[in-house]
C-alpha cells in the first residue's frame, strides 16, 4: 500500500506493539502526531468518542516521494450499463448467510431478479 498513514489513538500494549512494528506511517494523534494532526477533543461527546484530527495535517507526515497505492477495484463508468462488462456466471439461486451476535440473516436471490427471500432467525420476513 506504499506506506499508508495510519491515524489512531490509544490501544493496549499488544495492539500498540503491532501497530508500531508495522510498515505504516504511524500517526498516533495523542503522541507523535499531535501537532501535525491538530487533534482535539470536542466537549459535546464523552471520551473516547470525542477525539478528532485534521486529515490535511496528517498528510504532512507522508514520506518524501510517497505515491498513492495502486487501484484495488475496477469500477463501472457512469456511461456503462450493468450488462456492459459481465464478470459473473448466472445461476438459478445464490444465498448469503451472515451472522451477528444478535441475529442470523439469510438472503436468497432467486433466478428472477425481482425475487428476494430474507430470513431472520430462521423465519421469513
Amino acid at each position: 500500500m506504499n506506506k499508508p498513514i495510519f491515524a489512531w489513538s490509544g490501544g493496549n500494549p499488544g495492539v500498540t506493539k503491532a501497530i508500531n512494528g508495522s510498515d505504516f506511517v504511524v500517526a498516533n494523534v495523542q503522541t507523535n502526531a499531535r501537532k501535525e494532526s491538530q487533534s482535539y477533543r470536542s466537549r459535546d461527546r464523552a471520551v473516547p468518542h470525542n477525539l478528532y484530527a485534521q486529515g490535511s495535517g496528517l498528510f504532512t507526515m507522508q514520506p518524501e516521494g510517497a505515491t498513492p497505492p495502486p487501484q484495488q477495484f475496477a469500477y463501472r463508468k457512469a456511461t456503462d450499463t450493468a450488462e456492459a462488462t459481465p464478470t459473473a456466471t448466472p445461476t438459478t439461486a445464490a444465498g448469503v448467510t451472515t451472522a451477528t451476535p444478535t441475529a442470523a440473516v439469510t438472503t436468497t436471490m432467486a433466478a428472477r431478479r425481482d425475487r428476494r427471500h430474507d430470513h431472520h432467525r430462521g423465519r421469513p420476513e
